[in-house]
């Protein structure tokens, strides 16, 4: 088990000491000390020093949601489906805008943040190494490019709750987003640090975010649920403490019930509905 408050403190690792919630985990910038104050106490920090730019960015196999936020307002929140393929398997729009983010992957124009009913012949990726293919890196440099920042200082992100006890897999995603990445053929983003959390826990903070008083939680077994379309992940908070033997994770999620539906509905009505 890991103590909670001191293992979502770390998350932001920089020079200050936060007696408050991580704004990493929901893309506060400069949360300012109102909101610090909400959970867990005060604390007395001196933005003026260095205003930290943190994005918070959930790469997901239908969504791609990020956080991120100026000092002392709120975070601004973007939700955008997960498609991306290259541009030449993109089908091209005779109506209406396209509202695809143009990213550059190993020399190769992506489309990305598109639904994934306008791609053609390009398989989608439903599979544990998702973070390693072109698709992910496109989403992640779309969620860059929206985030309209050059520089940020950390990253936070996540893992299906089993991915994430692999040490070799978090350490593979950190170094594949930290550093310099060429976005686009004139655009640049450097990335200082990187963290990667449970996907689920991202849902506590929140929750924590939203109490009048977060202590009263503090003593409660609390247990998250995250049904995605690839896994349901789930994680065990009791007494302040992530348990990580009653955490984990199952394949048998949205894209396993959406087979079986298309599945029952091909075998009384014929033809093949799809996902």
């Amino acid at each position: 088990a890991e103590n909670l408050p001191n293992y979502i403190f770390s998350l932001i690792n920089n020079s200050h000491t936060f007696c408050g919630r991580a704004a990493a985990l929901v893309g506060y910038g400069d949360c300012g000390a109102g909101v610090l104050k909400t959970l867990y106490g005060c604390c007395e920090v001196n933005f003026k020093e260095k205003v930290m730019s943190v994005i918070g960015m959930d790469i997901g196999y239908s969504n791609l949601k990020i956080a991120y936020g100026d000092k002392g307002g709120g975070p601004v929140l973007v939700n955008r489906p997960a498609g991306a393929a290259p541009s030449d398997h993109i089908g091209q729009r005779i109506m209406g805008d396209d509202d695809a983010v143009r990213v550059l992957v190993n020399g190769r124009e992506f489309a990305a943040a598109i639904s994934h009913d306008r791609i053609e012949n390009w398989a989608r990726e439903l599979h544990k190494d998702y973070t390693t293919t072109d698709s992910y890196r496109a989403l992640f440099y779309s969620g860059l490019l929206l985030s309209g920042l050059s520089e940020i200082d950390k990253v936070v992100t996540g893992l299906p709750t089993s991915q994430y006890f692999d040490a070799n897999l978090r350490a593979r995603l950190v170094e594949t987003m930290k550093g310099e990445h060429q976005v686009t053929p004139c655009r640049k983003v450097v990335v200082k640090d990187v963290k990667v959390v449970p996907q689920p826990l991202g849902g506590f903070v929140d929750y924590l975010h939203g109490l009048g008083d977060p202590s009263q939680v503090e003593d409660a077994s609390v247990l998250v649920v995250d049904p995605g379309f690839f896994s349901v992940d789930w994680v065990l908070v009791v007494n302040g403490e992530f348990k990580r033997a009653s955490s984990g994770t199952s394949l048998d999620a949205a894209s396993v019930i959406l087979d079986e539906t298309a599945a029952l509905i091909s075998r009384d009505h014929g033809g093949n509905p799809g996902r």
